[in-house]
């Protein structure tokens, strides 16, 4: 080593004063190159170490909240609302947003279970927050979130498109309905941006819900629930004897606390 230095030395010696210059500047900008080559590279290795901590991040906050099981809640809550406004004798179909305004007024009164809807609520948009958040810094890893790959760090659970359109059918009209409920709210102006960040990630179009979404069945050419052909799966009641026997008696009884309504009404009267 020391005499390729010698040699490199007297290399220079040799040199005029405009080589040597000359010389001087090359060794200069490599030595430049080879610092900004190794920034660049820290660069990149702290990139890939946030990357890492956002997806536990992330990944922490779809465990906390369990996306699936919150909107299976979510689902249950608003199927309770409507068949108690089916016992109402409301017409038929009773839309999304009649339910969630109702939803809201049960919140604002301080009803329970109407609270704990609020409180999954909060929970899924610090979940979507979260996704947007580690997308906005990490575009190349977007597959940690919709799990196109098998890239993803072990334990992460990603969001299933179908999982992201049950966001958008029972989280979003929550928001919604606050929304409609405050006066000075526009959601064409005010929408947290959340949702249709996550629609572009998905290929969902930003109308999708539409009023009359079918719960059950997310393809293109399912039947809405305005339509007269529409079934709910989630009231139908299965043929064996068991079910249909309570099914019977349930009704009856149904029927039976209708009649009592009516009849201390008209006593009121």
């Amino acid at each position: 080593m020391a005499g390729h230095f010698l040699r490199f030395r007297g290399f220079l010696k040799s040199l005029g004063p405009g080589e040597a210059g000359f010389v001087n500047a090359c060794v200069g900008l490599t030595a430049f190159s080879l610092a900004f080559y190794r920034y660049q590279l820290d660069i990149q290795e702290q990139r890939e170490r946030d990357a890492e901590q956002d997806a536990e991040s992330t990944f922490y906050i779809c465990h906390k909240v369990k996306p699936s099981a919150t909107l299976q809640t979510m689902k249950r809550y608003r199927a309770r609302l409507r068949n108690e406004a089916k016992e109402l004798g409301l017409e038929q179909p009773i839309n999304r947003d009649e339910l969630t305004d109702e939803w809201l007024r049960r919140r604002n009164i301080g009803d329970p279970e109407a609270e704990n809807i609020n409180i999954l609520r909060l929970r899924m948009k610090s979940l979507l927050r979260a996704c947007v958040n580690f997308l906005t810094h990490h575009p190349e890893k977007v597959h940690y979130i919709t799990g196109d790959s098998q890239d993803n760090p072990i334990g992460f659970n990603p969001i299933t498109e179908n999982e992201m359109r049950k966001i958008l059918l029972y989280v979003e009209p929550l928001d919604q309905a606050c929304c409609r409920n405050h006066p000075t709210c526009n959601w064409a102006r005010d929408a947290p941006f959340e949702y249709n960040s996550l629609r572009e990630v998905y290929k969902i179009p930003r109308d999708w819900p539409s009023t009359y979404q079918n719960e059950d069945d997310f393809g293109a050419k399912s039947t809405p629930e305005d339509d007269t052909n529409y079934i709910r799966i989630s009231e139908t009641v299965p043929s064996t004897r068991v079910a249909q026997k309570f099914h019977e008696l349930e009704t009856k009884r149904l029927e039976i606390e209708r009649l009592e309504r009516e009849v201390s009404i008209l006593g009121r009267k």
